[in-house]
Parts: C-alpha cells; sequence; structure tokens
C-alpha cells in the first residue's frame, strides 16, 4: 500500500509543485497510516471527518495529522496569493493576438 501511494505521488509530481505537492505527499502519508490504524481504506472521503482519525498524542498518525493540516494551511495561504496576484490571463484573447 505504502509503495502505490508513493508512486501515485511520483505521477502528481509531473503536474503539480510546491504547496501543492507538499500538501498531496502529506494527505497521502496520513491517509496511509491512518487507514492501517483504525483498519479502513485509504481512499475513505469521510476519513478526515472522525476524531480517531487524528491520532492520539505522541503517535505516528497524530504527527502525520498535524504535517497534513500544516501542510494544507499553507497551500491554502498560497492559492490565495496566487489567485490575488493572478491578474493576466493565462491564454491571451483573439484580440491581444497580432
Amino acid at each position: 500500500m505504502h509503495f502505490l501511494l508513493w508512486c501515485e505521488t511520483l505521477v502528481i509530481q509531473m503536474y503539480l509543485s510546491g504547496p501543492e505537492l507538499l500538501f498531496v505527499a502529506a494527505d497521502a502519508t496520513w491517509r496511509c497510516e491512518a487507514a492501517k490504524v483504525l483498519n479502513c481504506k485509504s481512499n475513505d472521503l469521510g476519513l478526515i471527518l472522525l476524531p480517531e482519525a487524528r491520532g492520539e498524542p505522541d503517535t505516528l498518525l497524530r504527527t502525520a495529522f498535524e504535517v497534513r493540516e500544516r501542510a494544507y494551511a499553507v497551500w491554502c495561504q498560497a492559492s490565495e496569493t496566487l489567485s490575488a496576484n493572478d491578474a493576466c490571463p493565462v491564454i491571451p484573447s483573439p484580440n491581444d493576438r497580432s
């Protein structure tokens, strides 16, 4: 299971960078540990809603959860900064072409 998540992360690296990639890796790590501890599937979308998925203090699950939360906050902050600074369209309109 760990190997498959690692492979998925490598494939995602082709499309993501920086904060997005950090969050994807942290999320995959947390999901894998939560699935192992809670005996469920790592792709369970309701996993984040389970209080026990946060882990007990001083456990690997709690550490993985806290890293995931920090990575999510960094990703959100980077996304807000990008949208605020992204004044130019990525694809120019036909009127902009010469």
